[in-house]
């Protein structure tokens, strides 16, 4: 079903479905809907202004048998005709992947109830600020007449800006803050509640004792808002695509893309094989793998399918699949002009997302000692385990791979793979440059934990296995073999000398990152994988239980155990 209705995008497709009466009953909610939220006024076609074009656009949602769940179809107008005189502001911040994540952080270690809302026409509840034309919806469409906007309507320009600004002051008046930056996770102070919003959805997480207060809240929020269920609490399995699994006995929460993932394999069926690792087993496949951008030896592909393909991958890859984020970085240096070889390397990685689509990140549990370091940092576990493993290839390219990632609550909280923006005359340089990117991103959580509430105690650790980077940016001055660095290049050194950062040595044995700068053996890159997003999570925290009344051998065996896991 799901591959059937992915095909289906105008209303002569739907039509010649057997799902039409589906799409006939969507589509008539759709447009009731906006009526009711009073959208758009009927008037005849003017002569003296533009009108613009409109459609339809279609999505499922299907059960986990495979069978359809729901048909959604959306009425959206062609902003892309729009003259300046027709919309001022156009600038709508989202709900980047980094900041998804830190809400499932807040919401598994503080053990935060939580609760869906979803506005009801959401755009279309915003006043439109300039007068605007569009096409009557098709199927519903009166000779000679067109819509005027009185309302912001999906596809105009503004029309996520219009909306945005109804939102924003709707959670402000109500007692919340934000942070400058990050406008996009709302805080209660005196309450406790933490809110994310990405478009017209959000999810909230209060504290049980909160929670007659929190419903209080939701029902003001209502007043300003049209909302489904303002007087229900409806917990949240799913937000923006992310599946939310949630142990409440060993406070830990996984966020995933198994539906996803499952839908690609539906999609792609017959065109992939299972796949133990993003790039191969073999040492010659690793090599070609990260060779890719440089080869183009084979014949040329449709660069359309080629997209489609990787951008089916990235959004997993960005949200809750860290391990494929190298190899996406070099599927998408490939962009330009894919070749055969390209989508191959591109079916392997959906191959090993497939094989391996239970997978996601943890958060939670008793906060585990950074890998490779002996002991925990000062302040470790009042800051929730917040730190960053940083690290770059060097020397096989001009431009090396790179880099980070940033670990919170004992997962991946953000993460990061590309090549380095400079070409390094030493592997201290290029060390250097990706420390001074993944210091940057690190810079951004601290005071994006600090404006929702979260405690940081002292500098935040900052792993590197480069010994002379390690040395050199621990001190002010410069030598003959660093002065010529870049000052974007010397940020971390800089973020070490005001007490912000941290920096430890550990041995590249322990490197997380060492799996975002090339194509590295299997049982490391497993390794370090489970690390990084905290697959053994449940059996690591009741060895670190069982710690507690061992002794001895017995004691520094378990010890061990942790540490491999």
């Amino acid at each position: 079903a799901g591959s059937e209705l992915g095909q289906i995008k105008t209303i002569d497709q739907a039509k010649a479905s057997k799902y039409w009466p589906l799409f006939k009953a969507a589509m008539e909610s759709e447009v009731q809907g906006k009526m009711k939220n009073g959208a758009w006024q009927v008037v005849e076609r003017p002569t003296d202004a533009k009108v613009h074009k409109s459609r339809w656009v279609f999505a499922a949602k299907l059960k986990d048998d495979n069978s359809v769940k729901e048909i959604k179809t959306r009425f959206v107008g062609c902003g892309y005709s729009q003259t300046e005189e027709e919309y001022d502001s156009v600038f709508a911040a989202t709900l980047p992947g980094v900041s998804l994540r830190t809400l499932m952080c807040f919401i598994c270690m503080l053990n935060l109830e939580t609760d869906q809302i979803d506005a009801v026409k959401a755009f279309t509840q915003a006043d439109i600020d300039k007068r605007v034309y569009v096409e009557m919806p098709e199927g519903f469409a009166v000779p000679g007449c067109v819509c005027l906007l009185l309302k912001a309507l999906e596809g105009i320009r503004q029309g996520a800006y219009l909306w945005f600004a109804l939102n924003r002051a709707a959670w402000l008046k109500l007692g919340f803050t934000t942070w400058i930056n990050e406008t996009n996770l709302y805080y209660h102070r005196g309450l406790g509640i933490h809110v994310g919003i990405f478009a017209d959805d959000a999810l909230a997480g209060f504290p049980l004792a909160a929670k007659t207060e929190y419903i209080a809240i939701k029902k003001e929020y209502a007043k300003i808002v049209n909302i489904s269920g303002a007087n229900t609490i409806a917990p949240a399995v799913k937000f923006v695509g992310v599946q939310i699994s949630r142990d409440r006995t060993a406070r830990t929460l996984t966020i995933h893309n198994k539906r996803y993932i499952e839908q690609l394999a539906i999609e792609y069926k017959g065109k992939f094989e299972p796949q133990e690792t993003p790039f191969g087993i073999s040492k010659a496949q690793r090599s070609a793998f990260e060779d890719l951008p440089n080869r183009k030896t084979s014949a040329p592909v449709d660069r359309r399918l080629y997209l489609q393909l990787v951008g089916k991958l990235v959004w997993p890859s960005s949200m809750t699949r860290p391990d494929i984020a190298m190899a996406m970085s070099v599927l998408c240096s490939c962009m330009a002009d894919p070749r055969q070889e390209h989508y191959d390397a591109a079916l392997v990685v959906m191959g090993y997302l497939i094989s391996t689509k239970e997978l996601g990140i943890t958060y939670g549990g008793p906060i585990v000692t950074p890998f490779g370091l002996p002991e925990k940092p000062p302040g470790f576990d009042e800051s929730y385990g917040l730190h960053c493993y940083h690290d770059s290839s060097w020397g096989t390219q001009p431009r090396p791979m790179g880099g980070y990632a940033i670990m919170y609550c004992n997962g991946a909280l953000d993460y990061g793979a590309k090549a380095v923006k400079i070409v390094p005359a030493s592997s201290c340089e290029a060390e250097t440059a990706v420390g001074s990117t993944a210091a940057k991103a690190m810079c951004f959580t601290r005071e994006n934990l600090r404006a929702q509430g979260m405690k940081l105690t002292g500098p935040t650790p900052m792993l590197g296995d480069n010994k002379a980077m390690y040395e050199m940016i621990q001190h002010e001055g410069c030598s003959v073999r660093t002065r010529y660095y870049e000052r974007a290049t010397l940020l971390i050194k800089r973020a070490v000398l005001l007490l912000l950062l941290a920096p430890y040595l550990v041995s590249t044995n322990f490197m997380l990152a060492d799996i975002f700068t090339k194509a590295t053996e299997k049982a490391i890159f497993i390794r370090m994988r489970n690390r990084m997003m905290n697959v053994h999570s449940s059996l690591r925290s009741e060895l670190m239980l069982s710690l507690e009344i061992s002794h001895g051998a017995v004691c520094n065996s378990i010890r061990r155990l942790v540490g491999g896991l």
